[in-house]
């Protein structure tokens, strides 16, 4: 778990004239480390390249993942094969839907009705500072930051 001093620092880190930043979804891939199991890949737009830039310089290289992604699955390196095989089952289910070779959706609805809640992006509207250390469900959020708290 990340110290009072520590979390402070990243709040810190923030920029004070930090916005919304629009991400939209690239694709759905396989990593080859736990934290990045099954995932979306994000477009690398300029706002957000400029914000994971200054927080690589800022806290620190260790702070910010190698790829702007939003984590899907964490499956455990023991069982790394079944990571290709849920990627595989969400397209499959049309949980991700293929645009073209540099867009997808996801749909994120309770009955797979395409059409209901499917999303090519979102804005993000929050920076979240979690403690991942252990299991999954022992990670905890250390703090819930609004980004229009930095709007000037």
């Amino acid at each position: 778990m990340p110290s009072a001093t520590k979390v402070e620092d990243l709040k810190a880190a923030i920029p004070t004239d930090q916005r919304p930043i629009p991400i939209r979804f690239k694709s759905v891939d396989v990593g080859n480390k736990y934290f990045m199991s099954v995932y979306v890949a994000v477009h690398h737009d300029e706002e957000l390249v400029a914000l994971r830039d200054h927080l690589k310089r800022t806290p620190g290289e260790k702070t910010v993942p190698p790829l702007a992604h939003m984590s899907l699955f964490y499956i455990d390196d023991s069982d790394r094969e079944e990571r290709q095989k849920m990627a595989d089952l969400l397209v499959t289910e049309r949980r991700v839907i293929i645009q073209d070779a540099h867009s997808i959706k996801l749909d994120l609805s309770q009955t797979g009705e395409e059409g209901t809640d499917v999303y090519s992006g979102f804005k993000g509207a929050e920076i979240w500072i979690v403690s991942c250390d252990g299991p999954v469900p022992t990670w905890e959020v250390q703090d819930r930051l609004p980004i229009h708290l930095f709007e000037a």
